[in-house]
């Protein structure tokens, strides 16, 4: 029995000895003791956090891209717009906070097509940032400016405007924001794996209401009379949407949206709207109405009609998708 009792002892003292190697008192301090003593307890509780996912930070030059990203990217993305709401990319005035934006963020989306070429020099001051700036229109076959050449067009503006690259208003026809959908998918998912099974779900989801959206607009479309499908606009932002809707573009007030239209413009311009019988005048939102209710007067149009296609609006239009339907509608509305 004494024996028994010697052994129990030598076990009971190897034990202790093992329990308190663990952790030596002289190592941390009392607080950091309690801390470890917890997750020791309860190893669950510490391994499942609430915590919001890690986002990634999305810079884009235009409201209209920035909601699309915000479509396929979701929580995972914050999405920061350089140009705001009513504002124009043609005309836009860089800051220096817009370097700062670039420079922050892990990724740069743009359209392209020297739409933004007032971009590159925030480029070169964000200085050592060497995150991914993505061309959304890379790769896409352009619509010649339509206007440039007519005899109503400010030679010494019409050059100045002009984009050398073709005509960059790819947005306006939502097959090409399908594509634009695609590669921010992909582009989101090499800089943010962990998040690539979310952009592909959101991806799809996307795609299939701009799919819808297509058919959609086709059938407004088809409401005008096909003699009636003529456009006036403020600028010729609306070669791919007339292309791909069947409308034709039958006039443009500006070739430079930052110009006066001249008195021999003008007077050209309505000889041309009046014989192309023409029933409204379409401007936009980020251009001074005045241009073209000047027109409108002289050509005897009653009908004015504001469309958006460089920026979202803030009370209306407020998505891509809101915008599309709301421009079509509104033409339908003119042109029926």
């Amino acid at each position: 029995m004494r024996r028994y009792s010697l052994v129990l002892l030598l076990v009971l003292m190897v034990g202790c000895g093992q329990s308190t190697a663990t952790v030596q008192p002289s190592q941390v301090s009392q607080s950091q003791q309690q801390t470890t003593t917890a997750d020791q307890i309860m190893p669950t509780a510490t391994t499942i956090s609430t915590a919001p996912v890690s986002q990634i930070r999305v810079v884009t030059t235009m409201s209209i891209l920035a909601d699309v990203i915000k479509q396929v990217g979701g929580e995972r993305v914050i999405v920061d717009n350089i140009i705001p709401l009513g504002a124009g990319p043609e005309d836009y005035q860089a800051t220096p906070g817009d370097s700062q934006k670039i420079a922050d963020a892990n990724i740069v989306f743009f359209n392209g097509h020297a739409l933004e070429e007032w971009l590159e020099p925030l480029f070169e001051n964000a200085g050592g940032s060497e995150q991914p700036r993505v061309e959304l229109s890379a790769g896409f076959e352009v619509i010649e400016e339509e206007h440039a050449d007519e005899e109503h067009a400010d030679e010494e503006h019409a050059d100045e405007h002009a984009h050398e690259e073709g005509n960059p208003h790819f947005w306006l026809d939502p097959t090409y924001v399908m594509s634009y959908t695609l590669t921010i998918r992909d582009q989101l998912s090499a800089i943010d794996p962990s998040g690539k099974d979310v952009y592909t779900a959101n991806a799809e989801a996307y795609l299939g209401q701009l799919q819808a959206l297509d058919q959609e607009l086709q059938g407004l479309a088809a409401q005008i009379p096909a003699e009636r499908r003529k456009l006036v606009t403020n600028h010729d932002a609306f070669p791919y949407f007339a292309h791909h809707y069947g409308f034709e573009v039958a006039g443009v007030l500006l070739e430079n949206p930052e110009a006066e239209l001249s008195a021999g413009d003008l007077a050209a311009l309505v000889e041309s709207v009046k014989a192309s019988g023409v029933p409204a005048i379409f401007s936009e939102s980020q251009f001074n109405q005045k241009t073209a209710q000047l027109l409108a007067d002289e050509a005897g149009i009653e009908t004015i009609a504001v469309l958006y296609t460089d920026t979202l609006g803030s009370d209306t239009a407020t998505s891509y998708i809101d915008m599309m339907r709301y421009n079509m509608n509104t033409i339908v509305a003119a042109l029926k």
